[in-house]
């Protein structure tokens, strides 16, 4: 199973605290996912920061990717995550819905927007099924402050949602066994 994550870039973006953007904290939250799915045993791809969406939609077609993830957060005074798809299909939804319900669950306030249609690019675009990710809102000084402290937690629920999608046991950090060749004998 191929993943491709595409945090935004969009540094104009400015939290409500933190003295930070949205391009800054997706990439952190990217770099938890990558190596929570890589724990758990999918192959990743995620996108350089900065880099334009339409170059991240072309490696992630180029590279036979199976799930392409924008990461993102939100602003516009809500509070909770959302979940972007493009049509409700019953494939698309049985990978979108855990995902959602997954970063839902660690967020502070439930969300009401769930997963909806939408028709982004990169939705539009992927080869892939695209699941587009809003993590929570960046423009409340309290869920700002939230989501910076919690990248590393965001990271972990994405994965979470992605293994119960594909029917993958998840991995927490440090219950992985490393693997060591055994001694010669003499």
């Amino acid at each position: 199973m191929k993943i491709y994550l595409s945090p935004s870039k969009q540094t104009a973006n400015l939290y409500a605290t933190g003295n930070t953007n949205e391009q800054t904290q997706c990439n952190r939250i990217a770099a938890a996912a990558e190596r929570a799915l890589k724990r758990c045993g999918f192959e990743v791809k995620k996108a350089p920061e900065g880099q334009e969406i339409e170059e991240s939609v072309r490696q992630s077609n180029e590279w036979g990717a199976d799930l392409h993830m924008p990461i993102h957060t939100n602003a516009g005074g809500g509070r909770g995550c959302v979940v972007f798809i493009s049509r409700r299909s019953t494939d698309r939804m049985a990978i979108a819905q855990p995902i959602y319900e997954e970063i839902d669950a660690i967020t502070l306030y439930r969300s009401v927007y769930g997963v909806r249609e939408k028709q982004f690019y990169e939705i539009r675009n992927s080869s892939a099924v695209c699941v587009y990710v809003e993590c929570e809102f960046h423009d409340d000084p309290e869920l700002a402050r939230w989501i910076i402290g919690s990248a590393d937690d965001l990271g972990e629920a994405i994965c979470r949602g992605v293994c119960r999608a594909f029917g993958v046991e998840y991995v927490k950090e440090g219950d992985c066994l490393l693997y060591t060749s055994p001694s010669p004998r003499d």
